[in-house]
């Protein structure tokens, strides 16, 4: 049946052409390159062109709706009104995986169909002929799809698989239930997550489910969930995605082998003296987190301390015995940030932060901006937004080691060691007295004194080690992983892992949370799942990584950055997938979490700490410090954000 221009519109694939420079330059250097170089041009051609191509050409969005002649087969896809026909053929030709000259673009006129020609801009209705579908096929396999591993990832993974249709799924764990290892053993049950619970759920990946506010029938997801809460939503989560049925838990995996066209995965109980078994699968994702161990550091005369010591991770510490204690907590990661916190909820009489360097701290009005902004916040931005709280303490952020800028501060790149620990409370402690921070190291202790090799002593009671966690080789040795190609195990399509990040490295900043990273990478890690015989066309453009510091599988904070520039460059459809992920942030943020509610809820939780410290006679006579943001504030932020972003030079605040 042919079709009329009355049909229902086409489902939109999420693909959006951007805009190709007309210019001289990419004129000649395109046509250069078509000639085999045989062509030259003068400058003054070059110039005479540039004259009559300049403002011609439109960068309006647009969507090209897609028929194959003859069939009711379609798709839609985002352009501009200069996209040309030649490059709606490309794409067309690498998603169906046929040579661009067999097809044939037509646009409907009084006269009929009639054939485009390829520099033409290209309708917004268009058939096409010289293939039979526009649904690529995807591979199939003889053996389940096996997934390692089943906190967040784990689980938004599968979710993802069964979008695509694919039920034949394992998934393995070593613990008793779904949550990973990063929420059941490294927190304690006063730990809360620090970003938002817009960017942190099950469902954050579809982009028409809403952010969950309850866990169940009548359990609230709250703004800042607990340990408790987060595990809970995701068990909720994986419930309603059917995802029990398919997992096994208290497993360890022992080595994952190499068998023909297959992977042979030995396993073994951890709860009971069971047998061991093997699963066979055609392929095997692989979510290993990489908080893993303790990290661990003994100092010269704990022995004569006398008082309370401990590390904060894996649910060490008994903060009952820090009430009313003078605590030395040492180490400056996003562990640290969150001790201030739950140190003073126990009434620690005082908090030492003692570190070697003195790495920033995020916000939660500064967490949220970077969630609710589409664009990236630049971090000029970024650090003016940590400026409000830091005033508080008396700190210069543009003095901090991890900043670097120019000397007058129009720009900034953010490097450090450790993600951002986010807490409006250590700032307030600040404030008060109630914690103070020292950078230097401390060189022994004796009885109840912790010496430090600035020469000065801190008397405390109690000597906390908030020194983060470590990533386990080991993780390393069970894949058989000797060379990590883009996220891929010894460069294998069939052997996804999502690595470890340490640390920040960057310019822009588009979230605190993991989650809007979770979210295309799940579409980039199944991708080839689907279509195995493109990973010939990126693989040689991935970076690479191997063991040193830290095993192969922990990768620094740049190493995103040009894998996603490689696959998404070289995969149109990919990139339309990643598009789509990227979008959903700013508008769950702003949905679930408008500005003005936000804000008041900051502002509630501030005032309800003041009100503690006062009822507990924790601090003195000063005045209570105002929340430092306002309605006003947040709008200049966002405003300067878009004037930088739109090209514009400014000064910090």
């Amino acid at each position: 049946m042919a079709l009329v221009a009355t049909n229902p519109d086409p489902p939109h694939t999420g693909v959006f052409l951007p805009p190709k420079p007309h210019n001289a330059d990419a004129f000649f250097s395109d046509y250069k390159t078509k000639t085999n170089g045989s062509y030259e041009v003068s400058e003054g051609t070059k110039e005479y062109y540039d004259k009559l191509t300049h403002g011609q050409q439109s960068f309006s969005d647009r969507t090209v709706k897609i028929y194959i002649e003859g069939s009711e087969d379609c798709m839609a896809i985002g352009a501009k009104v200069s996209t040309t026909v030649s490059e709606v053929k490309d794409l067309l030709a690498h998603f169906l995986t046929t040579d661009p000259g067999s097809l044939t673009i037509k646009k409907k006129t009084t006269f009929g169909r009639i054939p485009q020609r390829l520099s033409d801009e290209v309708a917004s209705l268009i058939y096409v002929s010289g293939v039979r579908s526009l649904h690529r096929k995807v591979a199939q396999y003889e053996h389940p799809i096996l997934v390692i591993g089943a906190g967040l990832g784990g689980i938004q993974c599968m979710v993802d698989l069964h979008l695509k249709n694919r039920w034949d799924i394992i998934c393995m764990d070593r613990n008793e239930d779904f949550g990973g290892h990063s929420w059941i053993k490294v927190p304690n049950k006063f730990t809360k997550l620090q970003t938002e619970r817009a960017t942190y759920n099950v469902d954050y990946l579809l982009p028409s489910a809403p952010v969950p506010t309850t866990i169940g029938a009548d359990l609230e997801y709250k703004i800042w969930p607990s340990r408790d809460l987060l595990l809970a939503m995701m068990r909720d989560g994986a419930r309603a995605h059917g995802l029990y049925e398919h997992t096994r838990f208290n497993v360890s995996i022992a080595k994952v082998q190499k068998k023909g066209n297959a992977y042979a995965v030995p396993y073994v109980p951890t709860d009971n003296d069971g047998d061991a078994d093997i699963v066979v699968a055609s392929v095997v994702s692989s979510f290993p987190g990489f908080l893993h161990l303790p990290n661990r550091v003994e100092f010269p005369g704990e022995d004569e301390f006398g008082g309370y010591i401990e590390y904060s991770s894996f649910d060490m510490v008994d903060y009952d015995l820090t009430v009313g204690k003078a605590v030395l907590l040492y180490g400056h990661g996003a562990f640290t940030i969150e001790n201030v916190r739950t140190l003073c909820e126990h009434r620690a009489k005082k908090v030492w932060v003692v570190c070697r360097t003195r790495n920033l701290s995020g916000t939660k009005m500064a967490s949220w901006l970077v969630g609710a902004l589409p664009r990236p916040l630049p971090a000029l931005c970024l650090l003016d937004a940590f400026k409000r709280m830091y005033d508080l303490v008396g700190y210069d952020v543009w003095s901090c080691y991890s900043v670097k800028s120019d000397a007058d501060k129009t720009f900034a790149q953010i490097e450090q060691k450790t993600i951002f620990g986010v807490t409006d409370i250590y700032f307030l402690a600040g404030y008060y007295g109630l914690m103070e921070v020292i950078e230097t190291e401390v060189k022994r202790l004796s009885h109840k004194t912790a010496h430090l090799k600035s020469g000065n002593k801190i008397h405390c009671e109690c000597f906390i080690k908030a020194i983060g966690t470590l990533p386990s080789f080991k993780v390393d040795k069970e894949m058989g992983l000797k060379e990590l190609v883009g996220y891929w195990i010894n460069g294998d399509p069939m052997r996804p892992i999502m690595t470890g990040t340490k640390g920040v490295q960057a310019k822009n900043f588009g979230s605190f949370s993991v989650g809007p990273g979770f979210a295309p990478l799940m579409k980039i890690l199944n991708y080839f799942i689907d279509y195995p015989d493109d990973w010939w066309l990126v693989k040689d453009k991935l970076p690479t990584n191997k063991a040193g510091v830290w095993p192969c599988f922990v990768t620094n904070a740049a190493y995103s950055l040009p894998c996603f520039l490689a696959l998404q460059s070289t995969l149109p459809i990919l990139a339309g997938q990643c598009s789509e992920m990227d979008a959903i942030k700013a508008r769950k943020q702003n949905e679930n979490l408008p500005m003005h509610v936000y804000l008041g809820q900051c502002r509630k939780e501030w005032e309800t700490y003041i009100a503690f410290f006062r009822k507990h006679n924790m601090v003195d006579d000063r005045p209570d410090p105002p929340y430092p943001y306002t309605e006003e504030v947040i709008a200049h932020l966002v405003e300067k954000s878009e004037r930088i972003n739109n090209g514009e030079k400014l000064p910090a605040d």
